[in-house]
């Protein structure tokens, strides 16, 4: 298991929205954001059971980039596109930050 920083997002879409969404996501978003100087890592997951359907998983180089990469002009951009789009079609959605645990 990875010893990075995370970055935790999960979110239900609307069925009407879904593929449209996840193209979205897969092909643009994730590119986008793995653009952003700090990110280095990217995968998203879907449940098998219950709600939110959706999870993304990033990884951050390190704790001191984090600041700074979700204060970055290309991340405020990827989310604007999301604001826009599909947030209005999202629901159960949350974003978490997380750091390794010290031994």
């Amino acid at each position: 298991m990875s010893e990075r920083p995370l970055l935790i997002v999960q979110m239900d879409m609307a069925a009407e929205k879904e593929d449209e969404f996840n193209e979205w996501y897969n092909n643009k978003h994730i590119p986008e954001i793995l653009a952003v100087k700090g990110f280095v890592s990217g995968k998203r997951y879907k449940t098998l059971k219950g709600s939110p359907k959706y999870l993304a998983v990033y990884e951050f180089e390190n704790a001191e980039v984090i600041k700074d990469a979700m204060k970055d002009e290309e991340f405020a951009k990827a989310g604007k596109d999301f604001q826009d789009n599909y947030q209005p079609h999202a629901s159960n959605m949350a974003v978490y930050t997380y750091i390794p645990v010290e031994k």
